[in-house]
């Protein structure tokens, strides 16, 4: 156990865990990358900070990676540590790298590893969407329009334009 850390402030800290069959999500603030949030003396990230509550400290050349690829999971058992070049490399051998050539040409699609689907997705303020799974890429870049185009108009570039996007309605003045 590190001593780093109170016990009130272990019990403040575990209290935002939801523990499912697999992941422990955290269910507290989260950063503009997904990532838990928790401000604890020089530390804020929260899967840091399960890592450290269970293993003790972490070297200062280290990151703390996920297993699950989940960046709320705080789940000890899906951490560990790793440098930036382990983290770059198991971000290729998940298939989240456009190094690995399964990347997408076309906006707001990406390729999945664990599910072997092509995944939709909108980024919006910072924030990442999901829409949906989708067994071709085609399929994926038309949802992506399709979404992209109804939910929020012109704000976000379309992969398959086929007419100019209709005028907004004028104010009467």
């Amino acid at each position: 156990m590190s001593k780093w850390i109170s016990e009130q402030d272990k019990a403040r800290f575990w209290i935002k865990a939801k523990q499912t069959d697999y992941c422990w999500n955290w269910e507290g603030a989260v950063n503009t990358r997904g990532y838990g949030a928790f401000n604890l003396k020089d530390e804020t990230l929260a899967h840091r900070i399960a890592y450290q509550i269970i293993y003790g400290k972490i070297q200062e050349s280290l990151q703390v990676l996920h297993k699950c690829d989940n960046p709320k999971c705080i789940n000890p058992d899906h951490l560990f540590t790793g440098t930036h070049q382990d983290n770059m490399k198991d971000k290729e051998l998940k298939g989240r790298s456009r190094m690995l050539g399964r990347a997408s040409l076309f906006y707001g699609v990406s390729w999945r590893n664990d599910s072997k689907k092509w995944r939709s997705y909108v980024v919006v303020n910072k924030k990442m969407k999901h829409l949906g799974s989708h067994k071709t890429e085609i399929e994926a870049a038309k949802h992506y329009d399709f979404i992209a185009y109804t939910k929020y108009g012109e704000r976000l570039k379309l992969n398959f334009p086929s007419k100019p996007l209709p005028e907004p309605p004028k104010d009467k003045a």
